[in-house]
């Protein structure tokens, strides 16, 4: 089931009454609108010139969009939403399918018209969504909140103040809330048996990040493989250049520049992969014959599209989204959970038979 036309406008024009503007208030600009809806601009622009004809909205050319007479006609039925709180710092890390995400949830959760996506700044988090959910919660209008990979502080703010959640993501042990999260351990642990299986001795791990619960999680799986494996303990070489691209090409030169340089290459962004091809290239080496490039990915968008083999989620985006929204829907019922924390197990996908490294 896929997002309408119809179905963005139901949401914008919920927005419009949900915030009580009058005709003749300024109203979201397209690339506002595409960021709540979870959209493109082009289809956000559709979405508002369809409510243009409607008279809900008013668009001037020059002058932006406006809130049109239609829109206070009476009647509207109470609006419940869910507010989505996403790191700014995800924002670097690929794209997330905001649309599909916001399918899932409204799928499992009929009773909310309004999936609200906001972006949590590092500094000042909590203060961020205390001002953010207190005035929507106090309305009655708050059904929940959703919160992907949030600061720990944020979790704990949620907690003590008794909101309805479900963390995407992993959470601190001292953390108990409704969570689901990926096996990262499990990816971890198949990327490396995937290498070994295909000849590599000697690995190196790149991260954009060391110090949240799924790293250590997701590194746990690697150590476990490499024991099994029987392999020294200086077969991985671990790097974190975080998101300076300059730092990870420079990592990389220095790392192939060697006469044992690692054979296999362990990325967990997505977009690394290719970068990581390029790097190699540059070095005179190649991929996979030379040096193989795996990855951890984390959002099923378009599963088999990459030719890099890699670890996934064995289920889709609207799929993870729709766990969150019905165990939101069982925590909001005050309904006691079978499970506090559902792990999703990854899979391993080759999209060819690779030729093994020479020798081995």
């Amino acid at each position: 089931m896929s997002a309408t036309l119809q179905d963005f406008a139901q949401r914008l024009e919920t927005d419009i009454r949900r915030r009580g503007l009058v005709p003749g208030s300024r109203y979201l600009t397209a690339e506002e609108s595409a960021r709540l809806l979870g959209t493109s601009v082009a289809t956000a622009n559709r979405v508002l010139r369809m409510l243009a004809e409607q008279e809900i909205v008013v668009r001037r050319r020059n002058s932006g969009t406006f809130v049109g007479p239609a829109a206070t006609q009476p009647g509207t039925a109470e609006v419940h939403t869910v507010s989505l709180l996403v790191p700014v710092s995800r924002l670097t890390q690929g794209p997330l399918r905001f649309d599909l995400m916001i399918e899932g949830i409204l799928i499992a959760l009929p009773d909310v018209a309004d999936v609200r996506v906001s972006y949590v700044p590092p500094q000042g988090s909590v203060e961020f969504v205390r001002s953010l959910l207190e005035s929507v919660r106090d309305s009655g209008q708050l059904a929940g909140v959703v919160a992907i990979s949030c600061p720990r502080d944020v979790y704990r703010y949620l907690g003590e103040n008794q909101y309805p959640m479900v963390v995407i993501g992993s959470l601190y042990s001292d953390q108990p809330y409704p969570s689901i999260d990926t096996d990262e351990h499990q990816a971890g642990r198949l990327l490396v048996e995937y290498l070994v299986a295909r000849g590599h001795h000697r690995m190196a791990l790149f991260s954009d990040s060391e110090d949240s619960p799924g790293d250590h999680y997701f590194h746990d799986g690697v150590s476990e493989a490499l024991t099994a494996a029987k392999l020294p303990h200086n077969a991985l070489v671990l790097r974190a250049p975080g998101l300076d691209p300059a730092v990870l090409a420079a990592q990389m030169h220095e790392l192939l520049s060697a006469a044992d340089h690692p054979t296999g290459i362990i990325v967990k962004l997505p977009q690394w992969a290719d970068d990581m091809e390029a790097l190699v290239a540059e070095c005179g080496l190649r991929v996979p014959e030379d040096v193989e490039v795996v990855f951890r990915d984390v959002a099923v968008v378009d599963p088999g599209k990459s030719e890099f083999p890699h670890a996934r989620p064995s289920i889709s985006i609207r799929e993870f989204a729709g766990l969150a929204g019905r165990m939101l829907a069982a925590v909001r019922r005050g309904e006691s959970l079978a499970e506090r924390t559902i792990k999703v197990p990854y899979e391993m996908h080759v999209a060819s038979v690779r030729p093994s490294r020479s020798g081995d």
